[in-house]
């Protein structure tokens, strides 16, 4: 066996070391491309908005983007920031005042849960039309698959409770949400009424397949990352959930 020279060890790391610039650089001028792609396609979506909010003026409309998680949550501390002086005003004896913070807690409540539903509903949608767009890239990739029209998809439905709940407490984030208010919001957004037990058996259900996790009463969104959590659901119960909704 001839031994290796120093060449040969030379041409082996070029054919190395060059074959994977190669490798890489092909892969950066695709990123690249699909950076300058979403840039361009970014523009467009800033002109059309323009064009969008110049119509909605014209009109008079209210052209106001729906809320982030940042506003929700900071309306959900101001709702909890009145309800605790309203508790305070209640332990002093000052009923008047109680009442008033009250009043206005439930009114920033009601605002609250508006806009959970507005930002819920721009998620949906934003993930239907990525979807369709996707669906549509492929048939366009692919023209020869299409051979006969797709029947339309039924009309939506409520969503399952887990999954409401799943993007209550995603929402929520870092504070996390007690089940009653996600039972409440349930009732007022779908107009159904709901078991009182029900989305704390759902919670439950994520707790054990380790979507969410809890501390105390308040439950959170994801998996805990260091204690171990507790075995029983939040009261439960032995009741049956009140409707005929996957809550599973």
């Amino acid at each position: 066996m001839e031994p290796v020279t120093s060449d040969q060890v030379r041409e082996a790391a070029a054919a190395r070391i060059l074959g994977r610039r190669d490798e890489l650089l092909a892969e950066q001028a695709v990123i690249r491309n699909e950076q300058a792609r979403l840039a361009a396609r970014d523009r467009d979506i800033e002109r059309e908005l323009a064009e969008c909010r110049a119509a909605a003026k014209f009109f008079d409309l209210a052209f106001d983007p729906p809320p982030d998680q940042r506003e929700i949550a900071d309306l959900r501390t101001q709702v909890t920031a009145w309800r605790r002086r309203a508790d305070a005003a209640y332990e002093r004896g000052e009923t008047a005042e109680a009442v008033d913070w009250r009043n206005r807690a439930k009114a920033l409540e009601v605002r609250l849960l508006r806009a959970m539903a507005e930002a819920e509903r721009f998620v949906i949608q934003g993930t239907l039309a990525i979807r369709q767009e996707a669906q549509s890239s492929a048939q366009k990739e692919a023209p020869e698959a299409i051979e006969k029209p797709v029947p339309s998809a039924p009309a939506s439905k409520m969503p399952r409770i887990r999954d409401i709940a799943l993007n209550q407490l995603r929402l929520a984030e870092p504070a996390g949400m007690k089940a009653l208010p996600i039972r409440r919001y349930i009732e007022d957004i779908y107009s159904i009424k709901l078991h009182s037990k029900t989305v704390g058996m759902t919670l439950y259900r994520l707790l054990k397949e380790k979507l969410v996790h809890r501390k105390g009463q308040t439950w959170f969104y994801g998996p805990q990352a260091e204690q171990s959590l507790p075995a029983s659901p939040e009261d439960p119960g032995a009741g049956t959930p009140g409707v005929a909704h996957d809550v599973g």
